[in-house]
């Protein structure tokens, strides 16, 4: 079978849950999620929010993969010399992030195959798309009901324009993308939809920071101020928007990766890493036809 293991936040969770579901879908193997982290996680576990197959590792057997984790553990410097297509144990090293490396996909041969990592490319599951167009939706309970913000979201020229903001973000190698990103960003989006009524749908996690310092021309929605939906519902519903403008946050790439519309621009930073960009190489990271403008 396929075990994945699951922690981290909502954007994190998705990519674990996408290559294993997608190890799991090529083969016809059975997939297990590992979210035995979470006992202590900061982060609360969301996938249980969406219509993914759900199936659980005991913690009894998650317990013995927690044993390839420990420094300088003999069994992970045991795995690590054998080749990719031979480890029961998978961890995606700083080397491989955001890489396809086809060999990750193919599981251990009458083994269980263990993933450990972020997988951050959506080559490893874009044969899965359309299971994951289908899974990464809200269950009943959960949705977010049809009412005006929904309503503003399907509207023509609808723009969901994110910014991710606060110490965890800004102090690290991530950063955050400058306001001239973001106004960029909604240029070039006039560009090509002349003829649209462009409005903008706005998520933050720091709505009065957004307020202060950023002012755009066109008639805007603060999602984030009204308290209303979850963070899940929050993706799900940029996810609806029209457009998107993303911040370097794996939390709207998923929004932006879910939009199906067939005219759909999707604006991404560039470099990622804004404080250190060359931290890691990150061609892999933004699909093909996603837009990068200059941070």
């Amino acid at each position: 079978m396929i075990i994945t293991k699951i922690v981290g936040g909502l954007g994190n969770q998705m990519f674990q849950y996408a290559i294993g579901r997608a190890a799991a879908e090529k083969h016809g193997l059975p997939l297990l999620l590992d979210t035995y982290d979470f006992k202590t996680y900061r982060r609360p576990y969301f996938l249980d929010k969406f219509n993914i197959k759900e199936d659980y590792l005991l913690d009894a057997e998650a317990a013995k993969y927690r044993k390839y984790e420990k420094r300088h553990s003999p069994r992970l410097l045991w795995e690590n010399l054998k080749p990719i297509k031979q480890r029961v144990y998978r961890l995606e090293k700083p080397k491989e992030y955001f890489k396809f490396i086809p060999d990750f996909l193919v599981p251990a041969s009458n083994r269980d195959t263990y993933f450990n990592g972020y997988w951050q490319n959506d080559r490893y599951f874009s044969e899965i798309r359309n299971i994951l167009l289908d899974e990464f939706t809200l269950k009943p309970k959960h949705a977010i009901g049809h009412g005006e913000l929904l309503g503003k979201a399907l509207s023509q020229g609808s723009i969901s324009l994110h910014f991710r903001r606060g110490d965890d973000q800004i102090n690290k190698i991530y950063g955050a993308p400058s306001l001239e990103y973001y106004r960029n960003s909604i240029t070039r989006i006039a560009e090509r939809q002349p003829n649209d009524d462009l409005k903008l749908l706005i998520f933050t996690n720091d709505v009065e920071w957004v307020k202060q310092n950023a002012h755009f021309d066109i008639p805007s929605t603060y999602v984030s101020e009204q308290g209303k939906l979850t963070d899940y519902q929050e993706l799900m519903l940029m996810s609806c928007c029209h457009h998107n403008i993303i911040a370097n946050s794996t939390f709207s790439w998923w929004a932006a990766w879910l939009n199906d519309k067939p005219n759909r621009i999707i604006c991404a930073p560039d470099p990622w890493f804004i404080n250190k960009p060359d931290a890691f190489e990150t061609t892999g990271l933004l699909p093909q036809g996603w837009i990068k403008i200059k941070t």
